[in-house]
């Protein structure tokens, strides 16, 4: 198994070195001729990063000619030629390789559809899931994992609390306690900064204080929005509630994503009701500040007031639920059921706790589903 890192020419096709043999004079001989990774991978696999391989049209419609014929002749390219440098032009070398090219579900959907090559050459297509479950076999597995992780990297070893930490982070970032991440890439981070601080310390064994240490400055590195944030809500500027009962407001949970750190936040949701005929109107799909899920959420929800209370009678009055204070585009369902629960509260007069707050989609039937961001939610408002 050969692993192309830097998959450019010479690297997967070999090269053709040249030598000063008199001023601005350069030659060559069949010495000098070296393999690249579709050489040393001969009889074997050659594992690439597709967006890698892809960054250099030519690269790639002559990795598919390769393929393709399955011969090789190892030839600088030809912006590398020059007139004063001789190339050698070697027999072709028969290639029977395995190529394994790793990328996105949404890289290979536009393969598929640009390139009529594709699909002829990589036949094969296996999904890899971002984590497995909790058992006592994939655990051991994972175990193993985390070993050639630190020998690789020339860790220290994990004590016993500090492989329980690592294996409660891994669970963390996989959303589910009966799941662990397969982003080994993230656990990989974790460990080299707890070896740090085990270091630090003069620590043999990287224990349980190291792991959550090197968490807590990771989260400290990416968490000034958030901050700021937080400090808005403590200093009055974003009002939140969260003592006594209010009529038709209810606090709501949010996800905030910036690039590779999330964190939770509450949002104010309220709602105005009164005579009319307009039924449920959402203030953020009005002036379009949604986006689709947001929008079907919503449609979701004067469904459910529909066939729930519409049945005989047309609806006839007015409201209008609003995220207060939210002036950036939102996305996701899961404010629908905090929609349903202010809309209530309005049409009833009955005062909701704002000591709570409420998370989770509904559907046509007034049944509520799944949520994502469990974890983020919860910290964001405890």
């Amino acid at each position: 198994i050969v692993v192309e890192n830097i998959p450019n020419w010479q690297n997967l096709f070999g090269s053709q070195d040249r030598v000063p043999v008199a001023p601005g004079v350069y030659g060559t001989d069949f010495s000098r001729i070296k393999p690249g990774s579709l050489v040393r991978a001969q009889g074997g696999y050659l594992v690439l990063n597709a967006t890698d391989l892809l960054s250099e049209g030519s690269l790639w419609q002559a990795f598919k000619s390769v393929l393709r014929t399955g011969e090789l002749v190892i030839q600088p390219p030809e912006s590398q030629g020059a007139a004063n440098a001789p190339i050698l032009n070697p027999d072709p070398i028969p290639i029977s390789v395995k190529v394994i090219l790793l990328g996105s579900h949404r890289l290979y959907e536009v393969l598929c559809e640009n390139d009529s090559d594709f699909a002829k050459i990589f036949k094969i297509k296996a999904d890899f899931d971002t984590a497995i479950d909790f058992s006592k076999k994939s655990l051991d597995s994972y175990v193993d994992v985390i070993v050639r992780i630190l020998r690789t990297e020339k860790l220290r070893d994990l004590d016993r609390s500090g492989l329980d930490q690592i294996l409660q982070q891994s669970m963390r970032i996989s959303g589910r306690k009966e799941r662990l991440t397969t982003r080994f890439s993230h656990i990989a981070d974790m460990l080299r900064e707890a070896d740090y601080h085990a270091n630090r310390e003069e620590s043999a064994l990287i224990r349980a204080e190291h792991v959550r240490t090197a968490v807590h400055d990771m989260h400290e590195r990416l968490n000034l929005l958030e901050e700021k944030i937080q400090r808005r809500i403590h200093d009055g500027d974003v009002h939140i509630e969260t003592e006594g009962e209010t009529v038709g407001q209810l606090n709501g949970l949010t996800v905030i994503s910036v690039g590779e750190h999330s964190f939770g936040m509450p949002a104010r949701i309220s709602c105005r009701v009164g005579v009319g005929k307009n039924g449920v109107l959402d203030i953020e799909s009005e002036i379009e500040m949604s986006g689709s899920s947001y929008e079907k959420g919503s449609l979701i929800l004067q469904g459910f007031i529909t066939g729930r209370y519409a049945l005989e009678h047309p609806l006839t009055f007015t409201a209008s639920i609003c995220i207060e204070q939210s002036y950036s585009y939102i996305d996701g369902d899961s404010a629908s059921s905090t929609g349903l629960y202010v809309l209530m509260s309005s049409l009833g007069r009955i005062p909701l706790r704002q000591d709570l707050a409420v998370t989770g989609s509904v559907d046509q039937f007034g049944r509520i589903q799944p949520i994502g961001g469990a974890n983020e939610k919860i910290e964001g408002f405890f």
